[in-house]
Parts: C-alpha cells; sequence; structure tokens
C-alpha cells in the first residue's frame, strides 16, 4: 500500500526514503513507465532503480549537507528547522532574491515547495506553512479534490505556463505530497517527434510518490558504476 499519505515519525531521522513511479513519454507520445527509490541523508544520496542495485551518488568535495533548491535559493538539510513557520514571513525569506542568483518567480517557489513538500524530512508545521503559500502563488489555481494514479484523493494545485500545466495532489492532512502531473496545454505539434499526436490536456509525465518518510537506514550501496566511452565507428585502437 501506498505510504505517502500516512503520518510518520518525524523525529530526527538520518534518511528520507522516497519511492515513486514515474511515466513519461517516449516517441510519438509512447508511455514510459519505471520505479525509483531514493535515501535522502544529510550528507548523501543513495538511490536504486526498480528492483536493481543501491548506488551511492557522488558527494559533494566540501562535505556540505544536502541542499533542496528554492526559487533560486538553496535551502539545505539543516536551514529546515531554522525557516520560519508564519507564513507571510515565509513567503517573504523564499521570495527574496539572493545575491549573484536568478530572480524569483512563481514557479520557481511552486516547484521548490514541491520539493521540500516531497523530498525533505520539513517538520509538521513547516509542511503546513508551505502548504498555505500555494494558493496566494500568481498563476496558481486551487483544482479541488482529485485522486492519483494510485487512487489516493488529495487537494490539487494547478500552475500553467506557456505550454504546460503543473499539477501538485497534496494530502490536505500530512502536507505530503501525493503526485505531480505535467499535462499539455494546446495540441502538440504534429511533427514533434516526442509529442506529436497528443491532444490538449494529455498527460506528458507524471510522478506518483507511493512513500515518503524518514527512515533511520538506508540499504548499502555501491559507488556508481563509471561511464566508459565507445570507440567510434571505424576507429582503430592505438
Amino acid at each position: 500500500m501506498a505510504e505517502a499519505g500516512a503520518t510518520p515519525s518525524e523525529g530526527p531521522a538520518t534518511f528520507f526514503e522516497v519511492r515513486t513511479a514515474e511515466m513519461s513519454r517516449g516517441l510519438r507520445g509512447v508511455e514510459a513507465k519505471s520505479t525509483k527509490t531514493v535515501w535522502l541523508g544529510r550528507t548523501e544520496v543513495r538511490s536504486r532503480s526498480g528492483d536493481g542495485p543501491v548506488y551511492q551518488e557522488p558527494r559533494s568535495a566540501d562535505g556540505e549537507t544536502l541542499a533542496f533548491e528554492v526559487n533560486s535559493r538553496e535551502v539545505r538539510w539543516d536551514d529546515l528547522d531554522k525557516l520560519p513557520t508564519d507564513r507571510e514571513a515565509l513567503r517573504k525569506r523564499l521570495t527574496t532574491k539572493v545575491p549573484g542568483m536568478g530572480d524569483p518567480s512563481p514557479e520557481g517557489l511552486f516547484n521548490g515547495i514541491e520539493e521540500l513538500l516531497a523530498r525533505s524530512p520539513a517538520p509538521p508545521r513547516l509542511r503546513a506553512a508551505l502548504y498555505d503559500l500555494l494558493p496566494g502563488i500568481p498563476g496558481v489555481r486551487a483544482a479541488g479534490t482529485v485522486r492519483d494514479d494510485s487512487g489516493r484523493t488529495g487537494t490539487a494545485f494547478d500552475y500553467t505556463g506557456d505550454d504546460r500545466r503543473t499539477r501538485l495532489v497534496i494530502d490536505p492532512r500530512t502536507h505530503r505530497v501525493l503526485e505531480t502531473a505535467t499535462f499539455l496545454v494546446g495540441d502538440a505539434d504534429p511533427r514533434n517527434m516526442l509529442l506529436g499526436g497528443l491532444k490538449d490536456g494529455a498527460v506528458v509525465s507524471r510522478t506518483t510518490y507511493l512513500v515518503t518518510r524518514p527512515v533511520q537506514e538506508a540499504p548499502p550501496a555501491k559507488p556508481l558504476p563509471r561511464m566508459t566511452s565507445l570507440p567510434l565507428p571505424g576507429a582503430t585502437a592505438g
């Protein structure tokens, strides 16, 4: 059973486990489906595709803690307990321009809130404040109660860009993300190799969060395999 809607222990945890079922479009709009599990830790990330081996993602050379991007701003693992939980104070913190970084945008705030709610061990009061920010973001529309791909009900918020509409489905009780989906706005150009033939409103991609919870341990991991370059056609060994 999917566990994103459950209320797990919010005590200190070593990792935050995220298990997803994902759908994306291949050539001519054909659906490609996969599953993935990641264990996000304070200074490391481990991941597994499907039932394959668990790999250790490359670590930061300077040993910095894990960062989540919100509106061109880095929110680090150790910063989560320091963010304000008052809605307006939080809005100001997350929409203030960071020197040397890009300008804040409604889309950047929307995507950043998704990142924090779906993939970080944010405490309950911070989750509630992030959730409360969503209806006030320019371009965001509350779309009522919907069902995700696994049949769970949640509250949907839609953000519409030029040719895409992104939907964020959240459990209003736990403020945990159940699903994100991207929909086509307008019919796709028939000449588009990936989306040709898809009509207005078609799902372009979808991520269903089956498990999002703090855990004390993650499976042992091996280093990512090194990429090897293949010889060019016609090349001879030196």
